[in-house]
């Protein structure tokens, strides 16, 4: 037992001569190297006050007692057990680009058995890789020094590592920055009798500007650096200073000093560590004019006193500064903005440097003009003394006043079309687009149509008008647009031809448009693909048409959209439709003037709408035995219903096979334009059920509903040999029967007259 006491009081002395050691371990002694006498510790960042919010990167962390484990620091940097092994000086240096930094590294007794010849060090900057510098100058076994000169590939932070291979002994922050440049782009303002304003800019893109600091302090009349009392701004910031000044004459003259210095100045290492090329501040004075650089109010009481069409007139009252400047030439300028900023019109006039005109705080009446009729103007006013700087704006808004049309409304000359004539009559309905602004030159108040001695008041939301014309002569429709100021100087013009007139050739034939939607896109829009038989004739272009149609069938209830294209295309694709445009249709135009009017589609389709049911279904027997008819009405292709057929299925079932499936039962498909069809090869004298049904593009339609018919019966010779029917045969031998009965009848009644003539001769003769 007393062996194992004395085993523990040696082990617990052991420790203690550990922990006192640890607790000394960073004293460096006095025969490891060189050291600088006049070295100072550097603040730690505990001591560094931040400035505006300034946020200290963190350079130190603690050892971690496991070695095992191996947290990184900011820079991504790994510690180990290792740390603090050696003494990196200087730590922390703030060095401008193109100054030399001597970095030094002293192997403490804690390293162990390292030698200085093993060290290394790797510079990593905060975003990029690292690089290694193996070259050291060694000054004896514990030392070695590095002399590392700061380029433009610094970044504002890089972390310096002394090293033994891959492992690190200490490591300590470089921070590079460009050489401190004075500010730039000194100006200011005086707000009269309100505020001096000054703003400049700093004197270059710094690596790390949110640790530069400006000072800015001011005189008037000389300068602060001939005084040592000087004002401060009554706020400012780094790039900008406010004086309150309400009384300044005009030939003030304000000096202004900016100082721009490093708010890092705790981190600039000593001469022996690095030769300064660069200051770590800058000071520039500079100079500020009052009068050059007054800033008047801005006018009040703008107002447009009279308008017309084309002109405004203006007047103001000047701000208190002009009113009481006696040496003022006065300048103002004046611009308008239309409400589509499409225009703005600019005028620059002077005032006249005379007494009277200085002492009137009312300006006179100026005129602008070059204005757009019926346009809402934003008019905005700016005054100034020749020699200062201009006022802010001052706004008002004003209309120009309506100017007569330009002319009627945009029309092509295929903007027509022409009903089917009856008694010499035929209806004829032309279309026309919205006025544009420049044309328009006002409110459209309503349109004016001129037509065969007729005239035609129409509201203002017209786009189309029938009217009920002659046949036989050709017309010329004239439309006007009306404003408050009257009537259009130009109207325009339709000219519908009469028919032997008009384009007949090329036959445009097969015109139809299918319709597509993409709902996943919008419910909106479609796209339309126009196709129609080919037209080998190069000089006719075919105007395809589209409008929103009116409550009045084939009128446009908007205006509608035109293009051109050639007749021989064939097919044209449109996409991003409004599903509004539900009226198309085409018209035709020749290159010598002739042409021909809109032919609005019948045949307007979807190609995944399902048919409805054949209407009109009929069945009679055939006029052969074994046939039967079959007719309905055929519509082939219908925009209101927007089914497209592309063939009709007629089913022809026995009556006892009815109940099966159409499917079972004999069928024959026809084309679309069918309306009729003729069944033969039948059984004679049979009962047949007859149903059809129509398909499109996609899906076929329901079934019609049944109807029977008895087919004729058997075939048999006539007495010239022909081939008749049994019930032709019948009624021949009915026809027969009566002919035979009819002669007996009338043989005997021409013998019993003869017989009575005879009786009645007798009697008379006396026998």
């Amino acid at each position: 037992m007393p062996s194992v006491y004395y085993v523990l009081t040696l082990e617990l002395c052991f420790v203690m001569l550990l922990s006192l050691a640890s607790s000394t371990s960073g004293i460096v002694p006095t025969d490891r190297g060189p050291m600088p006498t006049d070295w100072t510790p550097v603040p730690t960042d505990d001591e560094f006050v931040p400035i505006d919010g300034e946020s200290i990167p963190t350079d130190r962390e603690p050892v971690p007692t496991d070695g095992e484990s191996q947290p990184k620091d900011d820079f991504g940097l790994n510690f180990d057990w290792y740390q603090d092994a050696a003494e990196i000086r200087p730590l922390d240096a703030l060095v401008f680009i193109g100054e030399t930094l001597t970095l030094y590294c002293s192997i403490l007794e804690s390293a162990g058995d390292v030698q200085a010849a093993e060290v290394s060090f790797v510079l990593t900057p905060k975003i990029g890789q690292p690089w290694t510098l193996n070259h050291l100058v060694i000054l004896d076994n514990t030392t070695a020094y590095t002399n590392i000169t700061i380029s433009e590939s610094f970044q504002k932070h890089t972390t310096a590592e002394c090293m033994v291979g891959t492992r690190s002994l200490r490591s300590t922050f470089i921070y590079a920055e460009k050489p401190i440049q004075a500010i730039r782009k000194f100006k200011g303002v005086y707000n009269y009798q309100k505020s001096i304003d000054v703003t400049w800019e700093l004197g270059q893109d710094y690596l790390d500007d949110f640790n530069l600091g400006v000072e800015i302090d001011w005189l008037p009349y000389s300068s602060p650096e001939n005084s040592s009392r000087t004002l401060p701004c009554s706020s400012s910031t780094r790039l900008s200073c406010t004086i309150d000044a309400s009384d300044y004459h005009s030939q003030d003259v304000l000096f202004f000093r900016v100082k721009v210095f490093s708010r890092k100045l705790n981190k600039r290492p000593p001469a022996e560590y690095l030769e300064p090329l660069y200051p770590t501040h800058v000071t520039s004075v500079h100079s500020f004019l009052v009068l050059e650089n007054t800033k008047p109010g801005p006018p009040v009481n703008v107002q447009v006193i009279n308008r017309t069409s084309t002109c405004f007139w203006m007047t103001w009252d000047n701000p208190a500064y002009l009113i009481h400047c006696t040496f003022c030439e006065k300048e103002y300028e004046v611009e308008l903005v239309d409400d589509w900023n499409t225009s703005v019109i600019k005028q620059v006039k002077q005032s006249l440097n005379n007494t009277a005109d200085n002492n009137l705080s009312v300006h006179r009446v100026i005129s602008v003009c070059g204005l757009k009729a019926n346009t809402k103007y934003t008019v905005r006013l700016r005054v100034r003394d020749k020699k200062s700087l201009w006022s802010d704006w001052a706004t008002t808004e004003a209309y120009s006043e309506d100017s007569r049309p330009l002319s009627g409304p945009k029309v092509r000359s295929t903007n027509y079309y022409k009903g089917d004539c009856h008694l010499n009559k035929r209806n004829v309905i032309v279309y026309w687009t919205t006025p544009d602004r420049e044309s328009l030159g006002g409110t459209l108040t309503r349109f004016q149509l001129n037509v065969a001695n007729k005239i035609y008041s129409l509201p203002p939301e017209t786009r189309s008008f029938k009217l009920n014309l002659s046949c036989s002569h050709s017309h010329s429709v004239h439309i006007a647009s009306f404003t408050n100021a009257g009537l259009s100087l130009i109207p325009s013009e339709i000219y519908v031809p009469k028919d032997t007139e008009e384009l007949t050739a090329p036959a445009i034939s097969g015109f139809k448009v299918l319709e597509g939607f993409n709902l996943i896109v919008s419910t909106s829009l479609k796209n339309l693909t126009v196709t129609w038989d080919n037209v080998d004739q190069r000089d006719v272009k075919l105007v395809f048409y589209m409008c929103q149609e009116n409550v009045e069938t084939l009128a446009c209830y908007n205006d509608y959209i035109a293009m051109e294209v050639d007749a021989a295309v064939g097919r044209i694709f449109l996409t991003n439709v409004p599903t509004t445009q539900n009226l198309l249709g085409f018209a035709l135009q020749q290159a010598d003037g002739k042409k021909r009017g809109i032919q609005w589609a019948s045949c307007v389709y979807q190609s995944d709408k399902v048919p409805s049911k054949p209407t009109g279904v009929r069945v009679a027997p055939g006029n052969k035995g074994g046939t039967l008819v079959v007719t309905w009405l055929a519509t082939p292709c219908s925009r209101t219903t927007k089914v497209h057929i592309q063939k009709y299925i007629v089913y022809i079932c026995l009556s006892n096979e009815f109940s099966k499936s159409a499917e079972s039962c004999p069928y024959t498909a026809l084309n679309a334009q069918a309306d009729s069809f003729l069944a033969e090869n039948l059984q004679f004298n049979t009962k047949y059920v007859v149903y059809m049904r129509a398909a499109g593009p996609e899906f076929q339609g329901p079934l019609s509903d049944p109807i029977s018919a008895v087919t004729g019966g058997e075939k048999q010779k006539d007495s010239t040999g022909c081939s008749v029917t049994e019930k032709q045969m019948e009624d021949e031998n009915q026809d027969k029967k009566h002919i035979y009965i009819g002669l007996i009848v009338t043989l005997v009644l021409v013998l019993l007259i003869i017989m009575i003539c005879v009786i009645f001769w007798k009697c008379r003769r006396g026998y």
